[in-house]
This record gives C-alpha cells, structure tokens and sequence, in this order.
C-alpha cells in the first residue's frame, strides 16, 4: 500500500545500511523511530532518532491549524537539517506496521515530512517488532533519548555530563531538607508530611511538584500544589512561570518556602532551577552546578532538563529588568554550600 509518496522497505535493507553503509537509491537515510518515548528507551533499532507527536496533533498540523515546530522544533530541525545535508532517504518505523496493513500515523507521519523533501518517505515491513526479532544486535536501549546538542542547545552536552552523577537512592526518605537560599529549601515527600520539622526550619509554605496526597496541615502552610508525574512525557515547563510567583509571593511577605517532589531529587529541582534562573539571572548550566553544590541528588530527569533549556530561550525573549535582577541579588544573603563549608573548615584545621 503507498500513500503521500510512501512505500515500504525490508528490514534487510534497514540492517544492511547499518552493516555495511550501503544506501537506498545511492542516498544515505535517517531512521525516525515514531513510536513513544517509554518504548523508545526500552529498545531501539541503532542510530534511530525518536519523533512522536499525539495523532490530533499530526491531523491539526496536516490541516494547517497547528505548526509542527511549535511542538517539537528541535526534533523537526534536526531531522530536516540532516536530510539536507546529506540528501537523504527518512525511513519511518512503528511497532508493527505492515506492507499490507500500514497504521495510520506512519502515513500521518509520512505526509507531514513529505513537504521537506522530494524523496520518498519509506517505513519499515513489520516495524520495530520485525525488525528485533530477526536483528537485536543492532537493537540498543539507552534508558535516556538519543539527544544532540543540537537537538537541545549548545549546553546540553555539557549538562548531560554534569547529570551524570548518581541519582541516589530515591527511596531514601530520611533525607533532610536542603537549604538553598534563606528562603528557599527543597526536600522530599517525607519531609513535607513532618510538620514539627518545617516550623523548627521555619518554613510558611509548601509547594508539592508531585501527584502525592497534600499532609493534612490545614491552615499551618501556605500551600500550592502542581500535580505532575516524573517521567519524558510530563509537562512542567507550562508550570514554571506560577510555580516562580508562588515562590516570589513568599519571599515578598518575608516568608521561607519547602519545594517539594516525592525524592526531592528531579521534578523540585526543575522547579528551583527555574526560579533561580529567572530571579538570579543565571545560565542554566551555572544554576544546575550551584543546586548541585547544595544537594548532589537532584538530577531533573532528561525531559526536564529539556524543558529548562526551553524556558531559557523564554527568559531570553523576554529577560526580567536588570534594576529587578539586582534588587533580587542585594536581598539574598547566600547560604554557604557544601563544598564551600568543607573548604571552610579546612582551613581552620
């Protein structure tokens, strides 16, 4: 069956490029994985780029009512840049998806790309599954996505370095809160549930950057709840600006604040990340290593981290007043870090 100048190709052709360089009609191609991004990590034919967008999304875009690279813009970019760079042939692949019974987003699919290139947009005979029960070999599954600098700024490099840190052990709810400014502490689940603990801190709010049920401490806190899972797929960019508000609202009534997710470690820390690099004026790669000073479990998964370098390019649009970044400074007193306490007491031995 083709459609929108779309064939199907063997999984024979797929592993002889990947064995032997060789090339579909004297043409390099680009594999583009458009399954989602939980099947994706689990396993992937090798060197696939993941693209995936819901099936409305695909109609909205097809229809001219929605702009793909609104949605996905360095995934987009990066496909069609390639593409014109090495003149190639994009061969697509789902799950399953056969000669005979193609799914209907490998054609949704195929249509939107087709306008970029005048090659023929290929899929996969019997898709992903086809593919790993005759070649896992040239299966792979990272357990994060295949991403570029590229693909998320020319700092993620550098902050996927940094992330690489271990995570620690994420059931470890003993863990105390950290201080980050004399406002500002980030902890965990467990933390927010004890309220002795937060009124020696001195704490007069909580935010909880989780879908976990809220302590019952009626009336005790200032509270402000965003309900997000920690996963790829999750949407906590859309969050940040009022989870910022929320945080300045404290700090503005003298007030101190516990940011809080379930381990503390990844959906808390997108959040101060963002709010220090709006009201300190930071890169993100200079917030990440400042928090990391502090708590050196947090690690906002990759998705996340996407996102902040999204909010970034925001805050770059649209940067706070320079008179408002040095007011915000000149009232911080900064906390000492770990390292900078340890470099402290050393020096007095």
């Amino acid at each position: 069956m083709e459609s929108y100048n779309c064939e199907a190709t063997s999984v024979d052709v797929v592993h002889n490029w990947l064995t032997q360089e060789a090339r579909i009609d004297g043409k390099w191609i680009l594999l583009v994985d458009i399954r989602g991004n939980v099947a994706f990590q689990k396993s992937h034919v090798k060197f696939a780029v993941n693209l995936r967008l819901s099936t409305l999304l695909l109609r909205r875009i097809l229809r001219g009512t929605a702009a793909v690279e609104n949605f996905c813009p360095d995934t987009i970019k990066y496909v069609v840049e390639y593409r014109k760079q090495l003149d190639c042939c994009v061969v697509l692949y789902d799950e399953s998806s056969t000669r005979q019974h193609p799914h209907k987003d490998v054609l949704l699919y195929a249509e939107m790309l087709q306008p970029s290139t005048a090659n023929k947009i290929l899929y996969i005979d019997g898709g992903f599954e086809e593919f790993h029960k005759r070649y896992s070999h040239h299966c792979e599954g990272t357990g994060i996505l295949p991403v570029t600098p590229s693909m998320l700024g020319r700092n993620m490099k550098k902050l996927n370095l940094l992330c690489k840190h271990e995570r620690g052990d994420t059931t470890d709810v003993s863990r105390p809160p950290t201080q980050i400014l004399p406002f500002l502490y980030i902890g965990n689940n467990q933390n927010a549930a004890d309220k002795l603990l937060l009124k020696q801190l001195g704490v007069t709010a909580i935010l909880n950057v989780s879908n976990s049920t809220p302590p019952d401490h009626e009336g005790s806190f200032d509270y402000k709840q965003i309900s997000v899972l920690d996963n790829h797929q999750a949407d906590l960019l859309s969050h940040l600006n009022s989870a910022i508000e929320f945080i300045d609202s404290v700090k503005n009534k003298d007030g101190c604040i516990l940011v809080h997710c379930m381990a503390g470690i990844s959906r808390s820390a997108t959040v101060c990340i963002a709010f220090l690099m709006k009201y300190m004026d930071w890169d993100l790669q200079k917030t990440f290593k400042f928090l990391k000073a502090k708590r050196s479990c947090v690690d906002p998964n990759l998705g996340f981290m996407g996102q902040l370098v999204a909010f970034q390019r925001q805050l770059h649009t649209n940067p706070p007043s320079s008179e408002h970044n040095a007011h915000q400074k000149s009232e911080i007193n900064f906390p000492p870090s770990n390292e900078q306490t340890k470099t402290s007491s050393d020096s007095n031995i």
